[in-house]
């Protein structure tokens, strides 16, 4: 069955609750008339995966790619079915993921299609003679100390294999492909669209080469030097194995980039950052997040007198990537300076469970087991009406829902100045600045500047609430959910016009 829109997905809706899971859950629900696909990329079979939202009847379709699933290594008759130009390809390819270069995913995909199933050409790609081959020719152009192939090997098969493994992916025919982010995900889309002449549409919340790269850098499993710590300034090279990761994910995205006809941003910051990345700006048109503003602004927002203990809220994601710690290092400031609080830390802590329990663990070395409470994932409309600011400290946001929720229920907030968080708060041009600061932004990984804007808040119990009122005046004028869905609609309809006009082929 050929669905309208095939929504291909990773790391999120319909198994991970967060904002980008918010975005899909609302794209579906607001256009119940039109039939949508999802193709989900997860990690490998052993990633439990758990419904987190009840999926609506216009869910017609929903497929699981595992891309570090991998066969094991079996004997074959046909260890050379692939011809010296086909590993001649192979080889263009494995040289333009280490420079960081687009693919020709179409050319690939021909290749994978000459043997009998996908599983016979993993086979061939992973343990062949040629293969051995194509990875001592790439050590050589990479590494000259002979000790390192243990770590260059692994890394080589660590990058390539999960995109050779999308390229055997089963087509999931569509007239519409929509990806939530480059990667992994929009690669496939690419693919995909080059396959059947359906157009490749990309909406990207948070730059996803820049969030890997903030991973990267921080990470210590990568083989090489040792890990370093982590740095604001993303010019850095820590090793030339991180490098070569860096430079997967621009290639994926420079490849999704290509073939995308439309590419969405949420702001202009984030649209200027795609443009670097190598998107045609002719081709980027900003869509921002919105709200369902009927359902917050029936919240009441708490009265609290400045004797009153103050009620802060976190709501998202326990990961890295939000930097929690910084928050909770910011409540042993806040605590020094004399002011009585509660923190509601809210959010899912099941995407990375080491980290959550980093949290907790420095939440009782700080000793603040009084002061802050982890509820784990809530209802956010139930909590607004009880806590008295917004807090995020992310160090890479897009245009986050949880500044958008508390504004829409007129509750003030303090961010870090990642993203979208400043114009959110302190507005974006001169119009949208003259309806007043709707709380304070601070700088990424500095808890000290973070307790600061948080006392500021918790000084004034009536300043606290004319910037909430100020948030909600913000999000009620940019940035309602009917406004939002009404362009990503029309966005659609021109796409399924230009379809019965020129009907696109489609593969068996």
């Amino acid at each position: 069955m050929r669905c309208d829109v095939c929504l291909i997905l990773e790391g999120t809706y319909p198994y991970v609750a967060g904002g980008v899971s918010t975005w899909v859950a609302q794209i579906i629900e607001y256009m119940p008339d039109i039939n949508f696909g999802i193709l989900y990329l997860a990690a490998n079979r052993r990633e439990k995966l758990t419904l987190k939202y009840d999926l609506p009847v216009n869910v017609t379709e929903v497929q699981e790619v595992y891309i570090h699933d991998f066969p094991k290594k079996v004997r074959s008759k046909h260890d050379h079915r692939l011809g010296v130009e086909d590993w001649e390809d192979i080889r263009f390819f494995q040289r333009s993921i280490a420079q960081g270069e687009p693919l020709d995913v179409l050319r690939l995909q021909q290749i994978v299609r000459k043997l009998e199933d996908s599983t016979e050409f993993m086979q061939e790609f992973a343990y062949s003679h040629r293969a051995w081959e194509a990875v001592l020719e790439l050590y050589t152009n990479f590494e000259d100390d002979p000790s390192e192939f243990n770590d260059f090997f692994w890394s080589y098969r660590f990058i390539n294999l999960p995109v050779i493994k999308l390229l055997t992916t089963k087509l999931m025919p569509a007239k519409i492909y929509h990806s939530a982010c480059t990667g992994y995900a929009a690669l496939l889309g690419a693919l995909f669209s080059r396959l059947t002449g359906s157009p490749l549409l990309i909406s990207e919340h948070g730059i996803y080469t820049r969030e890997r790269r903030i991973e990267i850098f921080d990470a210590d499993w990568i083989c090489g030097d040792s890990a370093v710590p982590l740095s604001l300034d993303m010019s850095r090279r820590s090793n030339r194995y991180k490098e070569w990761w860096v430079n997967l994910f621009f290639s994926l995205s420079r490849t999704a980039y290509k073939s995308a006809e439309q590419v969405y941003s949420l702001f202009e910051a984030n649209r200027r950052d795609q443009v670097a990345d190598g998107a045609d700006p002719e081709r980027i048109k900003i869509i921002p997040n919105g709200i369902d503003l009927t359902k917050f602004l029936a919240v009441k927002p708490r009265r609290r007198n400045d004797d009153e203990t103050f009620v802060i809220g976190y709501v998202g994601r326990i990961a890295p990537i939000k930097d929690v710690k910084t928050l909770i290092k910011s409540l042993d400031f806040l605590k020094r300076y004399g002011v009585d609080f509660k923190a509601l830390i809210m959010g899912p802590y099941d995407e990375d469970l080491a980290y959550y329990e980093e949290c907790r663990e420095l939440v009782v070395g700080l000793d603040l087991e009084h002061e802050v409470e982890f509820t784990g994932r809530v209802k956010v409309l139930d909590k607004l009406g009880s806590i008295d600011v917004g807090v995020i400290s992310s160090i890479s946001e897009g245009l986050p829902f949880a500044i958008l929720e508390a504004g829409g229920a007129g509750v003030p907030f303090v961010a870090t100045d990642v993203g979208s968080c400043r114009e959110l708060i302190e507005g974006r041009t001169e119009e949208d600045r003259a309806l007043g600061i709707g709380g304070y932004v601070v700088p990424v990984a500095s808890p000290r500047e973070l307790a600061r804007a948080l006392r500021k808040v918790a000084r004034s119990a009536e300043w606290a609430r004319e910037m909430g009122s100020n948030l909600r005046d913000r999000v009620c004028k940019y940035y309602d959910l009917k406004d939002v869905m009404e362009q990503y609609r029309e966005e659609y309809r021109k796409c399924f016009e230009r379809e019965l006009l020129h009907p696109k082929c489609r593969l068996d």
